[in-house]
């Protein structure tokens, strides 16, 4: 508590402090892969396979033999707390080819709390998927060209029931999958995944979100009676409001 000098009719006046929540905006730029195994891609029955390789896959080939293809890539190091809420995503991609084919693709997480690296066929359809998704169709691709689900709203849903598990923490790492879901005969997008140039082209997923913060309100209280907050403010403070004073502390908003 600080002593202060004032014109407000009564004397000695303090300067308190009440710390109280707020709310500041921040994102996770290029959270990406860190190994072969944090990309892949299957294909269903038959001829039910599973590949790492330099391009990733999601597509619908009417063969022979017909058959799918999904995919699912994992970011690591994801330094969001948990409950945070999630305002905005993008998830980018680099075109490995060109291709104009109708397709929609159904995006979804993987439902854990800490994602682990894809190991086989079975380990990746065994993955419980997140009740949240997001059904996209994509533009046509020109090779090489930057490619993105968003900036927007699209994956919100889906990142934030990950955030919102029981075990998340910061530092955990999610999976985001893409599927198949509909479109022309022989439709596909493809992508240049882990394995190619060690991910250097390999997709990005940048996420903006709100975190509680502390930040302090400076009060003038009247002594002759503790529950009434004075409203005649030094104007040369920061701001004021009705009732208090405000401070700003570094790194919060009020």
């Amino acid at each position: 508590i600080v002593p202060v000098t004032h014109n407000l009719g009564f004397s000695p006046a303090f300067l308190g402090l009440r710390l109280v929540g707020s709310h500041q905006t921040t994102s996770l730029s290029g959270l990406m892969q860190n190994q072969n195994s944090d990309d892949a891609w299957i294909t269903t029955d038959p001829p039910a396979e599973y590949y790492d390789y330099e391009v990733m896959s999601v597509a619908n080939y009417n063969g022979p033999p017909a058959h799918q293809r999904n995919a699912g890539i994992r970011f690591i190091n994801v330094s969001i707390p948990k409950g945070a809420t999630i305002i905005a995503t993008k998830l980018q991609f680099v075109a490995y080819n060109t291709n104009s084919t109708s397709i929609v693709i159904k995006a979804s997480g993987k439902a854990a709390d800490n994602s682990d690296t894809f190991s086989d066929r079975a380990n990746f359809i065994g993955r419980a998927k997140t009740t949240a998704n997001y059904i996209w169709t994509p533009a046509a691709w020109t090779k090489d060209n930057v490619y993105y689900i968003g900036p927007g709203t699209e994956l919100i849903s889906i990142i934030q029931e990950i955030v919102n598990r029981s075990g998340w923490s910061i530092g955990n790492s999610l999976t985001l999958f893409l599927d198949w879901y509909s479109g022309a005969a022989d439709c596909a997008r493809h992508w240049y995944g882990y394995n190619y140039l060690t991910g250097a082209l390999s997709p990005r997923l940048t996420i903006w979100y709100e975190e509680d913060a502390t930040v302090a309100k400076a009060y003038f209280p009247n002594p002759n009676n503790l529950n009434d907050d004075v409203n005649d403010f030094d104007k040369s403070l920061i701001y004021s409001d009705a009732d208090n004073l405000y401070l700003q502390m570094a790194g919060a908003s009020p």
